[in-house]
């Protein structure tokens, strides 16, 4: 399976560069292969929303950023 859905490092920065070039339609949004893709199913549940969140802190503590850091530095 992981052959299947595996990615290079390559490729999977690929992503990453094309989300973080990507205009306004793509903030906040769910890209795939450098294309920003429709999310459904739990996700969009509060649950989902929850966890989001969670990891989103975690991501932030994890690089050192403080609670609302990022998104003080991104608007300028």
């Amino acid at each position: 399976m992981l052959a299947v859905v595996a990615r290079t490092a390559e490729v999977g920065a690929r992503t990453l560069v094309s989300g973080a070039c990507a205009g306004e339609e793509a903030q906040g949004e769910f890209m795939m292969d450098g294309v920003v893709r429709r999310v459904v199913g739990w996700v969009e549940t509060e649950e989902g929303r929850r966890v989001q969140r969670k990891v989103w802190r975690e991501a932030c503590e994890s690089f050192g950023f403080e609670e609302g850091e990022v998104e003080k530095l991104a608007q300028g």
